[in-house]
């Protein structure tokens, strides 16, 4: 969204308005977004927009965001994970809504326990930890992310082989740490 960020509330009013008369002019029937921004274009447009699918990313996406633009748009709301350290991301949400998927070719997680280090693989809760596998000039060895997942351990619906793992919860500040 050019100026949203503007800091003047008139522009990024003008500007909503602007990208939801290029939806509806080009008859887009899917975008990817951040959260706040189509949050923002959800509120404005009312039920002038009709989308088929929607990808998130960049923010963590609350169950009441991805309620709010499935109601708004009438489409299936696609969730991203990952994080800047990631490259090109970790996951995505599955199209049976079972987790997400994680990109097992160019990086490898781990669940941890957090105080000790130990992988947990039997499904319980607990850290994300990855390493990048094709990375070159900056690859990351057992990263630790802060944020906190579990592995699921039956087989998708969607019949991908691809590992899952849950919803990464937003981060809450726990005695002076994020969690």
């Amino acid at each position: 969204l050019p100026g949203f960020y503007s800091g003047k509330e008139p522009d990024a009013d003008c500007e909503i308005e602007k990208i939801i008369n290029l939806i509806i002019r080009e008859g887009v029937t899917s975008a990817v977004a951040l959260p706040t921004h189509l949050r923002a274009i959800a509120k404005a447009a009312g039920e002038r927009i009709s989308l088929k699918s929607v990808l998130l990313s960049a923010e963590y996406v609350p169950e009441d965001d991805v309620k709010l633009f499935e109601d708004s748009f009438g489409c299936r709301v696609y969730e991203h994970y990952g994080m800047t350290e990631m490259g090109l991301g970790c996951a995505v949400s599955c199209g049976a809504g079972e987790g997400y998927h994680i990109r097992e070719s160019d990086i490898y997680i781990e669940i941890i326990e957090p105080k000790t280090g130990a992988v947990i693989e039997d499904g319980s809760p607990g850290e994300i930890v990855f390493t990048t596998l094709t990375r070159r000039g900056m690859p990351f060895i057992r990263y630790r992310t802060g944020d906190f997942s579990s592995w699921i351990q039956e087989d998708c619906p969607c019949g991908s082989k691809l590992r899952r793992i849950t919803k990464v919860n937003d981060r809450k500040k726990i005695k002076g740490y994020l969690r």
